[in-house]
């Protein structure tokens, strides 16, 4: 695992070495880092992965990240190294059910970046997109939440709107018929996102007048 900036991250009580273990790229004038680590976890290795495969200044990437790597304070390192090279433009955090359906109970958060350029540098007054969403649209069993709209509806065809915190969803169907039956059923034709609903539309705004908010 050489070559990997991030093996070399200061952690929680860990004490700068100096001279083999410098992080020579870290942006802190005179911080230096720990000798390389001989394991790491792979979510924090793949952030540097994801860094190298960016265009330098325009390059952007939205990541779905444990919370730890957020909060934990034994990460700091980890969260330096990232503010130092991307530029944060937003966080989702995503309810504790989000992944559970599929086997998974950690929490997490979709987090938005934008590559640095070569010689840029982080400013403190950068503003930050950050929402909360509650209903994703299905809860940790996997059961359908949106809450569902029927806007139009004819003997053939029906237009529905499935509204969560995320965005708002056109959805047609059309009847057909059952396989082997001459009874039919509601068939899913189109979906369509409607792009100025939800956090998704907040997140529009926001673009277009970036002031630090919270939703």
């Amino acid at each position: 695992m050489e070559g990997w900036e991030l093996l070399r991250y200061i952690g929680k009580g860990e004490q700068p070495e100096g001279g083999v273990g410098e992080m020579k790229s870290d942006f802190k004038a005179g911080k230096k880092s720990l000798k390389a680590r001989t394991s790491i976890k792979t979510e924090i290795l793949f952030c540097e992965r994801v860094w190298h495969f960016l265009k330098s200044g325009t390059g952007r990437v939205a990541i779905v990240l444990p919370d730890g790597i957020l909060t934990n304070s034994s990460l700091q390192g980890v969260r330096d190294w990232l503010l130092s090279r991307f530029q944060l433009l937003a966080v989702v955090s995503l309810p504790q059910e989000a992944f559970q359906h599929s086997g998974a109970g950690v929490k997490a958060s979709i987090v938005f970046l934008r590559k640095r350029g070569v010689d840029e540098k982080p400013d403190d007054n950068e503003a930050i997109f950050m929402a909360a969403p509650a209903n994703i649209g299905y809860d940790a069993t996997g059961r359908k939440t949106a809450r569902v709209t029927v806007k139009d509806e004819t003997d053939d065809k029906k237009l529905e709107v499935h509204s969560t915190d995320l965005y708002d969803m056109e959805v047609t169907f059309e009847k057909e018929l059952r396989p082997g039956t001459p009874e039919k059923d509601w068939q899913e034709k189109t979906r369509y996102v409607l792009p100025d609903t939800g956090v998704l539309g907040q997140y529009r705004e926001f673009e277009r007048n970036p002031e630090s908010f919270f939703v």
